[in-house]
């Protein structure tokens, strides 16, 4: 336990917890909108019985992550669509006869670094080119990321619809259906494993030169930290949601966001190619920057809706003056 209470040991810890509270803004997010569907008057144990449990969980997630890093990244099985008509392509980018023709890789006759990119640029074998409709090389992480922003975007989408529902608008919360309290305690806990999955690959990657033991601490503290934090703000974030309507339309939209996100990012680790382009993930820095964005505009535009009316009030008033 050296390690763990070296200045190297509580710097990283420190790092490790601001790293947990930041990547779960969006986890705790979730829980708010999701923890809605319970009976109002159980609302705020199911989010606490729900972020314990998440806990728990979480620190065995992170020993199995541990001790099978290397499976959990090993390819599982692919998935491809080939390309009818991909000779046809190469031909037309392509038409005049080489004198030579460009060997493939594992064809007779040595192969040039020229005609290797030529290969290449054609499509050739490998899921980028235009040999693949569809291309995926799925791992046991690319599954879960994938379901996990799957989920999210329908979830997101389901909760926008319902909010322009007849029945929504005219009765407000009171009209929305509810979930049994089991459903939604589990719904919570999976969501919060699929969200810290990422955020322990992360995690480990800041303990890469502590050894194991210490390494494993310094993030179960952090776990239960940022779990501490989210337990005392969950109930908070649900009120403001609660007290202000229009701000749960902009958490729908960054849950949607997030959503498209881990899809961008499930399909980058399962190298996912949809007719000949690769799937990118969308950049940190790009998602705050957009969370940024929408924060300022809703500020604006209710600061703005705040002024119309006090000033159509006064119009009102002298009116009938």
């Amino acid at each position: 336990m050296q390690e763990f209470f070296s200045i190297q040991g509580l710097t990283t810890l420190v790092m490790l917890v601001l790293l947990q509270a930041v990547l779960g803004f969006d986890n705790l997010l979730y829980i708010s909108i999701e923890s809605k569907r319970a009976p109002e008057d159980q609302q705020s144990w199911v989010r606490r019985v729900g972020i314990v449990l998440a806990i728990g969980l979480r620190i065995v997630l992170l020993l199995v992550i541990m001790l099978l890093i290397d499976k959990v990244k090993e390819p599982l099985f692919k998935l491809a669509i080939p390309n009818p008509f991909a000779s046809e392509m190469a031909a037309e980018s392509d038409p005049a006869p080489a004198p030579e023709p460009l060997s493939p890789v594992g064809a007779e006759g040595p192969v040039t670094s020229a005609g290797k990119a030529a290969h290449d640029e054609h499509g050739g074998d490998r899921p980028g080119g235009s040999s693949y409709i569809f291309f995926g090389d799925f791992t046991l992480h690319s599954l879960i990321t994938l379901f996990g922003g799957a989920f999210i975007l329908y979830t997101a989408v389901k909760e926008v619809l319902h909010l322009l529902a007849v029945e929504h608008i005219e009765h407000g919360a009171e009209g929305q259906p509810t979930k049994p309290v089991g459903m939604v305690v589990t719904m919570i806990v999976i969501m919060n494993l699929v969200f810290s999955f990422d955020s322990i690959l992360s995690a480990m990657a800041l303990t890469s030169h502590f050894s194991r033991g210490p390494a494993f601490w310094l993030m179960a503290v952090a776990v239960v930290a940022s779990g501490v934090l989210m337990i005392y703000l969950a109930d908070t974030v649900s009120e403001f949601l609660k007290k202000n309507r229009m701000y749960e339309v902009l958490g729908l939209f960054v849950l949607f966001i997030v959503g498209v996100m881990l899809l961008g990012e499930g399909g980058h680790l399962a190298h996912l190619t949809l007719f000949s382009y690769h799937v990118e993930p969308m950049a940190k820095s790009t998602f705050y920057f957009t969370l940024a964005v929408l924060l300022a505009i809703d500020i604006v535009q209710a600061k703005y809706r705040k002024k119309l009316l006090a000033q159509r009030a006064h119009e009102l008033q002298d009116d009938h003056v």
